[in-house]
């Protein structure tokens, strides 16, 4: 029997921010899983800058070698988005913008658009729009070349819309534990691979620091099935999983009578807490974020109780994408959700109605976060309003400088414990919806 044909994938992650090592490429770890579960095998993951010819020749050496090539990052409306103009260089045709794109963003800003946001209806000439009611905006793709958002619940949603797409013969995976260092076990394993050459053994020896000897699963099904298993002594458990997140995996765990004594560690990427807190803002997001942690921002800075209106929040940032996330993240919870695509957009909105509490993001054209952050410090009517800082941003020394100096009165109370911290900042939003004194 002749063997298949072995598909695969490679992955170019794209952008400054992963090599600086500002931000933790959680696609590619998403994306190998799901390959695999998929039967594609993943052989190339590269990191690359927002350059255009670094991108053109990284595409051209991959998609001539691999089945797929999946991008991650480097589509929005800012002048580092460029991996539509790279991919395209990669192909041999034009930037053209796209009939249907665009009126989808006319449509989504109205009489608000920027030309800058136009960007985003620009496609490489002859490219496919994959379109699902699962996803407001298309993936695109050009002939083997799959372009997707960096944003990793972005990626994730539009890959899960498509990937029944790519499926092929799956792969079958076990993990065998051995106490055994590898010399005493390297001889097996070679002649194992003699008798069946169509598979592949990989060897991890584990160290044993700390006394503990680490198994690891690719998702939550998995590690169900091997917390079953192998009743380990605990569990670290990320949040970010997909298609079973960690909150459904660790309900799972504790439901389980085999598993729900298993002491379980959540881990998730929250980056910068303290700094957020420096700043002068209410909370402090990283890009990537997920459900539960806006919920938890959102419900500890603006609660609401079943008789009140629902919280006005006012979601300041220029990717469309992004709001349309946040719409869908609060869907069905207490919050009344208004969007603004810029600084100067944002104290529009601030000045016809004071929100609740503001979602806002750094780096945006025309006016920039620390620029709506200035200029509502200047009226006493708006710098006391709650503001959650949604970034994808590193801050430099003198970017922290200029907030420090400008949102004076969070920024003196910096030596404070977290909790107290939390419980002076709802002391302050209370006082802002009821007129009271924030400091009694």
């Amino acid at each position: 029997m002749d063997n298949p044909v072995e598909i695969t994938a490679a992955y170019v992650g794209i952008g400054n921010e992963l090599l600086s090592g500002s931000i933790r490429d959680a696609n590619f770890t998403y994306l190998a899983g799901s390959l695999r579960e998929l039967g594609i095998q993943l052989m190339r993951c590269i990191v690359i800058p927002d350059e255009q010819d670094v991108i053109r020749e990284t595409v051209e050496f991959c998609r001539e070698r691999f089945t797929y090539v999946f991008t991650s990052g480097g589509l929005g409306p800012t002048h580092d988005d460029v991996t539509v103009e790279g991919v395209a260089m990669a192909l041999g045709v034009p930037v053209v913008r796209h009939p249907f794109l665009e009126k989808k963003i006319r449509e989504f800003y109205g009489d608000k658009l920027k030309e800058a946001s136009l960007k985003m209806a620009e496609i490489p000439q002859g490219a496919t729009l994959h379109l699902s009611d699962e996803m407001s905006f298309p993936v695109l793709s050009v002939d083997n070349v799959y372009l997707f958002p960096g944003v990793p619940e972005l990626f994730r949603q539009k890959f899960e819309a498509i990937k029944e797409d790519f499926r092929t013969r799956p792969y079958y995976s076990e993990e065998i534990l051995s106490n055994r260092p590898e010399s005493e076990i390297a001889d097996l394993l070679s002649d194992t691979l003699v008798q069946f050459p169509s598979i592949k053994i990989g060897s991890y020896p584990q160290w044993g620091e700390e006394g503990y000897r680490v198994v690891g699963a690719n998702d939550g099904q998995e590690g169900l099935r091997k917390a079953r298993a192998l009743q380990p002594h605990a569990i670290l458990l990320d949040i970010l999983m997909s298609p079973k997140d960690g909150w459904q995996v660790l309900h799972e765990l504790k439901a389980d009578e085999a598993t729900r004594d298993i002491p379980v560690v959540v881990l998730s990427i929250v980056e910068n807490r303290e700094l957020g807190y420096r700043l002068g803002a209410s909370d402090y997001l990283m890009k990537p974020f997920d459900r539960e942690a806006i919920l938890g921002a959102l419900t500890r800075l603006a609660p609401v109780r079943e008789e009140e209106r629902p919280a006005d929040l006012l979601v300041v940032d220029d990717d469309p994408q992004v709001i349309d996330l946040v719409r869908q993240l609060l869907e069905g919870e207490p919050y009344a959700v208004r969007a603004a695509a810029d600084g100067q957009e944002a104290l529009d909105a601030v000045a016809g109605q004071l929100p609740d509490i503001m979602l806002l993001d750094l780096l945006m054209p025309r006016l920039d976060g620390f620029g709506v952050i200035a200029q509502l410090q200047q009226d006493p009517a708006y710098r006391d309003i709650p503001i959650i800082i949604l970034t994808a941003k590193t801050l430099s020394a003198e970017e922290l400088s200029q907030l420090q100096q400008r949102v004076t009165r969070v920024v003196q109370k910096r030596a404070l414990e977290r909790d107290v911290l939390i419980r002076e900042l709802r002391r302050a939003l209370r006082a802002y919806r009821h007129g009271g004194d924030p400091t009694g």
